[in-house]
């Protein structure tokens, strides 16, 4: 039998919060910030001067059991860190409660998250998508409605409720209406709005364009209602683990590092240009396929510049957003290739320069050009996002799954105990998620007939070339939340930890803009303005990826990444403002390996490199200004 005291405080505080008064002193405190009395009061709806008793009532509650605070030197109410983890609580608890009790919850694809089920969004998509009548429309939603309550356990997406919807409109006997609504795998609304307004003004309107985007579409919803178990799902959907561009994560991997020697011999088996075998790889490769020594397979730099002619016109008119990556050991070929290429015309090719030495003024010269370039070392040459990779053996990698760690930090709230249990948690959810995309992928692998070719012409099994790569976003957010050396120091060692035991994965904090970007929106529906993480200085939307260094950051002490799967991240615009973040990490113990991310922006008119910052061309005044790498600042999702 549990003894007297245990559960006592938590006893007092599910006294508390079990009134919906003080919970929503809680959730306005928590949303908006301090507040005083009056303010506090008529925000959670204590309007009547009789209430005032019962609002003193409940606030005194709330500060007893500690989880309000008052200041009297301003004489403003706050909400503390256990108020703030007790809401949270109370929010998970809600959310598996709507599962189960009362009001449901339904997942979607095309926004990918969780919701609250509402009858009228039924209502409205009959209207939208099939202009039914008001009244039949309101008829077959409370129809629809009254069928989902009365199953039990319904685990409810967007693909189930049409489905009923459907059944319902030929039960009225109005199959016209049925027929607008009917999957296609996509719906007849989703193909016309791809069709005649996705991109009206933009290169999606061309034909290969837009049976990309209906592919998309419905492999999204497979993936997400079909291939994975709900678990994974509904932790991608609440944002605690992301599922980058789910559309494609079980159709190609992510990224491909080939050494000359295997190109030479696959390109010799197949009886084609080596040329050819890359455009093969690329289009089987979601992020980047990094060529080591490429050059050494031509018979003059001239020669293999025109094949990267080749490849970035092939691959630019690609729907998947890959990045070529040029490995170069040879300086006189780098040099020479800088003077060649340019932004505007070679944005799918990145050249990561692996040099013994004086390789910064040549980072410097290429970023200056706008180019996506880094440096590493010929003794440990890494791709341009910082993978490790061989000069004779090609290598697989699967990534795409990312943790949400701002998040489990806001969470903790400085609470060793609770961030590292809630870490592993989601961790688990992360690796079972990589894990699963990798089954899957490798169900279809035989169809990628380039990678079993990679396979045989190595000797070795495709399983045994890929490896499993889970992400953490956010890293640099995280641990400015947390302002505690003791978690630090967790995230580190969670960081070097966290790997997928059956498929000998690896943990790495890669760039993923994607991600990045969701997960802020996200968390902007849980974390009050002010307390939502952001680097200052940091350009793109939402949180940092990769291990981002510049800014106000003292980079010129201890910056050395916490695992080895990454380099250093600069931004272009600051690398050019101060060349002394790369002069200080290049002394480094031999220097430490630096990804540029090209942040700058061309004009369309007359092709100036401009700062991101810039809004208009101070040579020619156009305002018509693009991302000179915009599918790596703007990823599909």
């Amino acid at each position: 039998m549990p003894g007297p005291t245990q559960f006592k405080h938590a006893i007092g505080i599910f006294s508390v919060i079990s009134s919906p008064s003080r919970l929503e002193i809680l959730r306005q405190l928590n949303a908006k910030g301090p507040m005083s009395y009056s303010e506090l009061k008529t925000n959670t709806g204590f309007r009547a001067k009789k209430e005032s008793g019962k609002f003193a009532y409940h606030l005194r509650k709330l500060l007893k059991q500690g989880l309000i605070t008052h200041n009297k030197l301003d004489r403003k109410y706050g909400v503390t860190p256990l108020g703030r983890l007790v809401l949270s609580s109370a929010r998970e608890i809600d959310e598996k409660a709507l599962l189960q009790i009362g009001q449901l919850t339904i997942r979607t694809s095309s926004r990918e998250t969780v919701e609250p089920f509402h009858v009228n969004k039924i209502m409205q998509t009959l209207s939208k998508e099939a202009n039914v009548p008001r009244e039949l429309a309101q008829k077959i939603a409370t129809e629809t409605e009254y069928t989902i309550y009365n199953i039990e356990d319904l685990y409810i997406t967007t693909p189930k409720v049409r489905e009923l919807v459907n059944c319902m409109l030929i039960r009225e006997g109005k199959e016209e209406y049925r027929e607008r609504l009917a999957k296609l795998g996509v719906s007849v609304w989703d193909l016309e709005e791809v069709i005649y307004r996705e991109g009206a003004n933009g290169p999606s309107k061309d034909l290969a364009r837009i049976l990309y985007e209906l592919g998309r579409r419905t492999m999204r919803e497979y993936l997400l209602f079909a291939a994975l178990n709900r678990d994974i799902v509904d932790a991608h959907l609440n944002g605690s683990i992301n599922i980058s561009d789910s559309s494609t994560a079980i159709l190609a991997p992510d990224y491909v590092t080939v050494p000359p020697d295997i190109l030479k011999k696959i390109a010799d088996i197949r009886g084609g240009e080596i040329v050819d075998v890359v455009l093969e790889l690329a289009a089987n490769t979601r992020y980047e396929l990094a060529l080591y020594g490429f050059n050494t397979l031509f018979d003059g730099v001239e020669t293999f510049c025109k094949a990267i002619d080749k490849i970035q016109a092939a691959v630019s008119m690609l729907p998947n957003p890959v990045l070529v990556s040029l490995v170069l050991s040879d300086r006189e070929v780098a040099e020479y290739l800088l003077e060649r290429l340019n932004a505007a015309s070679y944005s799918r090719i990145a050249v990561a320069l692996a040099l013994e030495e004086g390789a910064t003024d040549l980072l410097m010269d290429y970023t200056r050009k706008g180019l996506a370039s880094s440096i590493s070392y010929s003794r440990q040459a890494r791709t341009y996002w910082g993978l490790p990779m061989s000069s004779d053996m090609a290598k697989i990698y699967v990534s795409g799954i990312s943790i949400n760690m701002p998040r489990i930090a806001y969470e903790a709230q400085g609470d060793e105990v609770y961030f590292k249990a809630k870490t592993l948690q989601i961790a688990e959810k992360a690796q079972e998620a990589l894990r699963s995309r990798m089954k899957l992928l490798m169900r279809r692998v035989e169809d990628i007939k380039m990678l079993v070719l990679l396979a045989g012409v190595i000797g070795r099994g495709l399983r045994e070339l890929i490896t499993g790569m889970m992400n953490i976003v956010g890293y640099r957010e995280a641990i400015q939340m947390i302002g505690s050396p003791a978690i630090e120091a967790e995230v580190v060692r969670l960081t070097n930890s966290l790997a997928s035991e059956e498929w000998e994965g690896e943990a790495g904090i890669l760039y993923d803009q994607q991600a990045g970007a969701r997960f802020h929106k996200l968390d902007r529906e849980r974390i009050i303005p002010a307390e939502l993480p952001h680097l200052e200085n940091w350009s793109l939307n939402g949180y940092s990826s990769g291990y981002y260094v510049g800014g106000s950051m003292d980079y010129g002490q201890a910056v050395e990444p916490p695992t080895d799967n990454m380099t250093v991240l600069v931004q272009a615009h600051e690398l050019i403002d101060d060349d002394k973040i790369v002069h200080s990490l290049v002394k480094k113990d031999g220097g430490i390996p630096i990804t540029v991310l090209p942040t700058l922006k061309i004009c369309k008119r007359c092709g100036s490199i401009l700062d991101r910052g810039v809004t208009s061309c101070p040579k020619c005044g156009n305002s018509h200004l693009e991302d000179l790498y915009f599918y790596l600042l703007n990823p599909p999702t």
